[in-house]
This record gives structure tokens, C-alpha cells and sequence, in this order.
């Protein structure tokens, strides 16, 4: 939520018009493009490779072959 209102409060600098709009443009530009980035890399990258860490550590248990779902964690 922090990143959205921080990409929104960028924002006029992506659409301004006037005297020396251009450098304005580019820097808001880099700057939601890179917040944007960032956040989704911190959504989905991340916990992803969290669990595939674990995974190799064998902190979590495999998937079972039937589908169904494991109710216990490993001590």
C-alpha cells in the first residue's frame, strides 16, 4: 500500500507539461518504473524463493504424489 501511494504521488512528475517538463518526465519516469519493479519483485520473487530455499534445506516435507495436502509441519 506504501509503494501504490508512493507511485501515485510520483505520478505528476510522469505527466507534467511546461518549462523543463522533459527532465521531469524521465525522472519520474525511472522512478515508478523502478518502484514498480521493486514492489512486484517483493510480492511475488521473494516468498518464492523463501520456499524454494526451504524446499532444499528440506524444511518443508514434498508434495504428496495423490494430491492431497500434508497437515503437519516437520520438527
Amino acid at each position: 500500500m506504501t509503494s501504490l501511494a508512493f507511485i501515485c504521488g510520483v505520478l505528476p512528475l510522469a505527466i507534467s507539461t511546461g518549462a523543463g517538463a522533459q527532465s521531469r518526465i524521465a525522472i519520474g519516469t525511472a522512478v515508478i518504473g523502478g518502484m514498480t519493479t521493486g514492489t512486484l519483485l517483493a510480492i511475488f520473487f521473494v516468498p518464492l524463493l523463501f520456499v524454494g530455499v526451504r524446499r532444499l534445506a528440506g524444511g518443508y516435507p514434498p508434495a504428496a504424489a495423490d494430491g492431497r495436502r500434508r497437515t503437519h509441519l516437520p520438527t
